[in-house]
This record gives C-alpha cells, structure tokens and sequence, in this order.
C-alpha cells in the first residue's frame, strides 16, 4: 500500500509540473483564444491557481487511502474548516479592495486544510513516516518502475 500511495502521489506531482510548465509556456495564448481576448492574463493569478491545483493534485492518493478505510472525518472536518476560513478571508480581503490575486491566494490555505491532515493520517494508518513517504514520493525514478510492474500485472 505504501508504494501505491507513493507512486500516485509521484505521479499526480509529475502531473502537476507538467501542467505548470505547459501554463508557464501557453497559458497566455491559451486564454487569449478561449476568450476571443475579452480577458486579461494575471499570472499572479495564474500561478495561485496552480499552486492550489498541485497542492490538491498530491493530496489525492493520501485522502483516498483514507476514505477507503473510512477515516475520512477528521480531516474532511479540517478541511471543511479551513475552507470556510478561506472563504471568509477571501470575502473580508475583497472587502478591503485587495486585488483578486491576494483573493487567490486564500485557497492555499484550504487545500493545505486538507493536505496536511490527509498526509499526516495516511503517514499515521499505513506506519509510514512521513519523511519516508515524502523521499518516496520524491524518488521518481523508483516510481516510475513502479507505474510500469503495475501496468505489466493489470495486462498479464
């Protein structure tokens, strides 16, 4: 379980940088085309929205591991919280006139309501430390082959 945790989450993050280098490099053009140039690219924007997207990315296979053992509460609880807290400092920071930039950047607070705990109860349920979970996740290249004896079982 502890390779599977480690190789989605390696996976999702080499995803996520993928989609990072790919907003990086054509996300201005991209939306210039979706919006016949009605709208304006921030890349402060751009980048926060990112951010949250990876930071949600990696925390998927820790928050899946576990809902499957139904311990899904507390830190569907925590991010419950944490994303009404963002919500109201988004809502108190837009009150004050700050640029949608800084509104953005509240959503780090929620998804990390979420990575945190789910990451520190995966790390807790499976007896996985988290900095050998993290140096596993990390180790691509041990991923990799892991991804590939997975693909080679599921077409035996």
């Amino acid at each position: 379980m502890r390779r599977i945790v480690a190789a989605m989450t390696a996976s999702m993050l080499v995803l996520s940088v993928a989609f990072l280098i790919g907003l990086g490099t054509m996300g201005e053009v991209v939306l210039a085309i979706w919006t016949v140039g009605q709208a304006r690219y921030d890349w402060a924007v751009a980048i926060a929205l990112a951010l949250s997207g990876t930071i949600r990315a990696i925390s998927i296979s820790p928050a899946a591991t576990l809902s499957a053992m139904n311990l899904n509460s507390r830190f569907m609880t925590i991010y419950m919280l944490s994303s009404g807290l963002s919500f109201a400092l988004a809502w108190w920071l837009g009150s004050m006139g700050l640029p949608l930039a800084m509104l953005v950047l509240t959503l780090l607070l929620a998804e990390l309501g979420q990575a945190i705990p789910a990451f520190l109860g995966t790390s807790r349920v499976l007896g996985y430390p988290l900095r050998q979970m993290l140096v596993d996740v990390l180790s691509i290249r041990a991923r990799f082959h892991d991804v590939l004896s997975l693909r080679k079982e599921l077409t035996a």
